[in-house]
């Protein structure tokens, strides 16, 4: 019987001293940073494909002029919407943009990027000459101002591919390219 009056005892002290120093407050002072990572382009150009799509052919080993280089051009742009809702940009404290290019062409190779408001108007670029026959990654990282000004007010997100100098080569390769998003969120208590 005393045994068990001890134990009760016992119980009783150790439920009382983990209560009595518990801050049931203490949840509004967590902070948790979510991080998403999602691709947002990627492809693969085939310049070959590209001047037939155009309504020309390139024989083997003929130089193609400057002024012929630009038609070989491959525009796209994708709608960037989950970046301006105000569900996710309110909460945003990081946005690293990161690219992986491959250039199997015997060449280099041209990329930009864009993002653009909803009017289409460039609120920031970048420009990447891709080296011949080779991989390249990059990462930018947008903070701070730069995501108030910039990343809060894209819309669209445009790319354009294309060789950098004039050609005279019987095989054309290929550029692929990737690119990823990581947001980083900060999600905290509201009251």
């Amino acid at each position: 019987m005393r045994a068990y009056f001890i134990c009760i005892v016992l119980a009783l002290v150790c439920l009382t001293s983990c209560v009595k120093d518990v801050d049931f407050d203490q949840y509004n002072d967590i902070i948790v940073t979510p991080v998403v990572k999602s691709g947002l382009m990627y492809g693969k150009v085939d310049y070959d494909s590209i001047a037939e799509s155009k309504g020309f052919t390139i024989p083997d080993g003929v130089v193609v002029p400057p002024q012929l280089v630009d038609l070989l051009e491959y525009r796209d742009t994708i709608r960037t919407e989950f970046l301006y809702q105000p569900d996710i940009s309110s909460r945003l404290l990081q946005f690293d943009l990161g690219f992986y290019f491959n250039n199997t062409a015997p060449f280099g190779t041209q990329f930009n990027y864009q993002f653009l408001d909803e009017n289409y108007t460039v609120i920031d670029s970048r420009a990447y000459n891709i080296p011949y026959e080779s991989e390249v990654t990059d990462t930018i990282s947008y903070t701070n101002s730069q995501i108030e000004n910039i990343i809060k007010n894209t819309h669209y997100m445009a790319i354009s591919i294309k060789p950098d100098v004039a050609l005279a080569v019987s095989d054309f390769g290929n550029f692929s390219f990737k690119s990823n998003g990581t947001l980083y969120f900060e999600l905290h208590n509201e009251k």
